[in-house]
């Protein structure tokens, strides 16, 4: 999880979050050890990544046609 990539993304959707919590928790979530922890922290902090993007304009779902 501590790679180039993420951390780029990461600080990437920094400005389009007004709650530093999500992203906050992604980091932590991932460098777990337990993999349900791990896996259980990633999903509910990009699910709070992905309302914070919402909220701000900055997303919006794209249905196929």
């Amino acid at each position: 999880m501590d790679v180039p990539e993420v951390r780029l993304a990461l600080r990437c959707l920094l400005p389009h979050c007004p709650e530093k919590w999500p992203l906050a928790l992604y980091w932590d979530s991932g460098s777990q050890n337990n993999e349900i922890g791990r896996a259980q922290g990633v999903t509910a902090a990009f699910n709070g990544i992905v309302r914070q993007l919402r909220r701000a304009g900055c997303y919006e779902e794209v249905t196929p046609p």
